[in-house]
């Protein structure tokens, strides 16, 4: 009779039994995940035409509140103030304040330009600067090219300038282009990137109406619609504010018409 041999069963082990409880809860798991997310996507998915409509609204209303609100003009004190009324109370705006930023926005947007439309002058103008300048020109010349100027420099400490931007006012264009060159050697800065927004400052503060100026009602409404038009109608780009707003309520307590 031939011998016949018996192989015992394998106890698992203790660390086995673990392993195959984990794996089967790790399973219970993902099977109970997955299905509350299955029933949970419709509602994520309804819920998304009202969470645009929620960021839509809250963008306009963001927008509404720096919007200029229609304003009549009443007329200008100090011939530094302008003053104007609606159903909401009176305004006082400062004149120079509100130039500034309407210059400001413009000049930005104008630096902004990559490509900045050029024009050659019919006469070259010169500049003259200290032999400190010349030298500290000559390393700036392409940044200043990207602002659309160009600039031939000569040993008798001129600078020669042959192109502007089309955007410079005729008749304009030597005291414009003087200042941008001016304020690139003060900000000591190569990249012209970095100091546009300066730029745009000093020129619309130099350039913008002063105060101590009458101006006549055309002058006026052009400034208010243009203020209108502003992306910041409220400040300047130095920070001061552009318009007061008196309230009906507060002015009326200050006659004490109502009480506190």
């Amino acid at each position: 009779i031939p011998s016949v041999s018996f192989q015992k069963e394998q106890t698992p082990s203790q660390q086995q039994k673990l392993d195959f409880v984990k794996r089967q809860s790790e399973s219970e798991t993902f099977v109970r995940e997955s299905d509350a997310l299955y029933k949970i996507t419709p509602i994520v998915q309804s819920l998304k035409p009202e969470k645009q409509k929620y960021e839509n609204n809250l963008e306009k209303v963001q927008t509404d509140r720096k919007k200029l609100p229609r304003l009549e003009y009443v007329g200008q004190v100090l011939g530094t103030y302008l003053v104007a009324q609606n159903e909401e109370g009176m305004y006082l705006i400062d004149q120079h304040a509100a130039a500034e930023r309407i210059r400001y926005e413009k000049y930005r947007k104008l630096f902004g330009n990559i490509e900045i439309e050029t024009q050659p002058l019919l006469v070259p103008m010169k500049l003259y600067l200290s032999k400190q300048e010349i030298l500290a020109l000559s390393e700036k010349l392409e940044a200043l090219s990207s602002l659309g100027i160009f600039v031939k420099l000569s040993t008798d400490n001129e600078a020669v300038i042959t192109d502007v931007p089309t955007w410079f006012p005729t008749g304009m264009e030597l005291e414009y282009a003087e200042e941008v060159i001016k304020n690139l050697l003060e900000d000591g800065k190569v990249s012209v990137i970095d100091s546009r927004d300066q730029l745009a400052k000093d020129l619309a503060c130099k350039r913008s109406i002063k105060a101590n100026k009458y101006i006549d009602d055309g002058e006026i409404r052009k400034l208010l619609d243009d203020l209108s038009a502003c992306e910041n109608p409220y400040t300047c780009p130095n920070g001061r504010p552009v318009i007061i707003h008196f309230s009906v309520s507060e002015i009326e307590k200050l006659f004490k018409r109502i009480q506190s």
